[in-house]
């Protein structure tokens, strides 16, 4: 006769104590979520000086950022939209993001004149052919092609 093993997976905690866990996760949740737009908001007051910093620091990041969004809804125009869209619901943090770019720019390399990799020259290079496999001695060349031969006998 077979012998059954059940499991039981349980916390050990009473239905009421698992309602109060859930509870108070969702009120912590709800908490955080509060915090948070209201850092949102006071972030939605601080733009304006957000943009001054910006141009102060190097207004070419900017007028970057601009080109890349415009050429993104000239490319597709529903994505590109979508991208603006994202832009302008994150404001803050993408000037946030912008000022650091901008100090980095600044602080370790020049900012290059065209930033957008799709303005690329399309044009073919020269190239030259090269052989490909290195000089082989003649027993290597030999040995290949015994290999080989003894691979295809497995197909006979």
């Amino acid at each position: 006769m077979g012998t059954f093993k059940t499991y039981h997976y349980s916390s050990g905690k009473s239905y009421w104590e698992r309602l109060l866990g859930s509870i108070l996760f969702l009120g912590l949740m709800v908490l955080l979520f509060y915090l948070f737009f209201q850092l949102y908001k006071l972030l939605w007051f601080a733009v304006p000086v957000f943009i001054i910093v910006l141009l102060i620091l190097d207004r070419r990041v900017l007028w970057a950022h601009f080109k890349g969004l415009a050429d993104q809804i000239s490319n597709n125009w529903l994505a590109g939209l979508a991208g603006a869209l994202v832009n302008l619901l994150g404001l803050p943090f993408v000037l946030i993001g912008l000022i650091l770019k901008s100090w980095i720019f600044k602080k370790f390399g020049k900012l290059s004149k065209d930033q957008n990799p799709a303005n690329t020259n399309d044009t073919f290079t020269s190239y030259e052919e090269v052989e490909s496999l290195p000089n082989q001695s003649k027993q290597s060349r030999q040995r290949k092609a015994e290999l080989d031969h003894r691979y295809d006998d497995l197909f006979e």
